[in-house]
């Protein structure tokens, strides 16, 4: 159980980490079709899905 939780754990703050990249991203490009590209460059498809879902 312990271990689950600890998992779970690091996978929030992997995305926490990734989602802060992410913004960083965000706010240097402001050319969205760049940014799709670079997202995809650095594998944030899943990232960029779920940062998207909040805009």
């Amino acid at each position: 159980e312990t271990n689950k939780q600890d998992l779970l754990k690091l996978k929030d703050f992997k995305i926490y980490i990734q989602l802060m990249i992410f913004n960083l991203i965000l706010k240097m490009n402001k050319n969205l079709q760049l940014l799709v590209l670079k997202e995809k460059q650095y594998g944030f498809e899943i990232i960029y899905q779920y940062y998207m879902s909040f805009v």
